[in-house]
């Protein structure tokens, strides 16, 4: 919210005049994506920001910035966006993203994941299910073996 107070105005010929209201706002960052890519795929994570001036954004992976044609990384920077398209993705390129955008009244930062596709739909899964189950059967078998203990000790 910006509030405008204009006071002590002595306008001494009758004109029409102009008031001009310039003002600055911080950057934030409005929304960053990502997803999950394949490697020898394109990875791709969109930030948007916005802020008066504009923002500049920058790209790190962990602590060290990234360059635009450095390594298969593409910076395209706008004036309320930039995408960061990781090219031929290979396991070095996974990890923790971080956009900042900066202007003179400030800066922030957002940070996101790039992963590899789930493995589980290769059959990797948690042990829970298995021991669950197991211990199911194990419960099953053990009540079955009691009645048809039972069954046969009144046959007799």
């Amino acid at each position: 919210m910006c509030v405008l107070f204009l006071l002590k105005i002595i306008c001494t010929y009758p004109r029409v005049y102009l008031c001009v209201f310039l003002f600055s706002v911080a950057p934030t960052i409005q929304e960053i994506k990502s997803g999950t890519v394949a490697p020898g795929r394109s990875g791709l994570i969109r930030c948007e920001g916005a802020g008066v001036p504009p923002p500049a954004f920058e790209w790190y992976k962990g602590e060290k910035k990234l360059f635009n044609g450095q390594q298969g990384i593409i910076i395209q920077n706008f004036s309320t966006r930039s995408i960061l398209t990781v090219t031929n993705v290979t396991q070095e390129h996974f990890g923790n993203y971080t956009c900042v955008a900066a202007n003179k009244l400030g800066t922030t930062n957002a940070s996101l994941p790039l992963n590899p596709p789930s493995t589980a739909q290769y059959g990797i899964t948690g042990r829970a299910d298995v021991l669950f189950s197991c211990w199911y059967l194990v419960l099953t078998l053990s009540s079955f073996t009691s009645i048809f203990h039972l069954k046969n000790a009144i046959l007799q």
